[in-house]
């Protein structure tokens, strides 16, 4: 059996006769997308539902029917997970309309004010009694010992 990703797999006879097949490419070649992202807490969640869902409309390899699904799926410590599910005619779309919903979604997260670009900050805190870039205590004992050691090698 080989897979969508070129791969063979191997599969005992006996797999067949204890389990259902399913075969996809049979008589229907469409295919499902499947897109799955994770955005900040404070998002609008049917404004980004509308944002996916007129992401998915406006490609026009998506098929309208069935249409285009888009889940808010759970809430998270570090945020909302949603999920979109597109359908495609033909296998060999998949990779090109994932890469352009993720694209088009990703510009739109950005206009819409969703996702900030800018880099995020970091900020560095530095010991009260070390001023920044000065060696520790432990750092010069540390060199100390090395150079003692270095000296005393033959």
């Amino acid at each position: 059996m080989e897979t969508f990703q070129r791969t063979h797999v191997i599969m005992p006879n006996s797999m067949f006769l204890q389990n259902p097949v399913v075969n996809r490419t049979y008589a229907d070649t469409s295919s499902r997308v499947e897109i799955k992202l994770t955005v900040g807490l404070a998002t609008d969640v049917p404004a980004m539902e509308a944002l996916l869902r007129e992401a998915a409309l406006s490609h026009p390899r998506v098929l309208r029917v069935p249409a285009p699904i888009v889940r808010f799926e759970r809430i998270t410590p570090s945020g909302l997970d949603f999920e979109l599910f597109v359908f495609v005619s033909r296998l060999e779309d998949r990779l090109v309309v994932t890469n352009d919903l993720n694209q088009a979604i990703l510009t739109r997260m950005i206009e819409s004010g969703i996702l900030d670009p800018r880099p995020i900050p970091t900020f560095k805190l530095h010991s009260i009694d070390t001023p920044p870039g000065a060696a520790s205590t432990a750092d010069k004992d540390g060199a100390a010992e090395k150079d003692g050691d270095a000296a005393a090698a033959p």
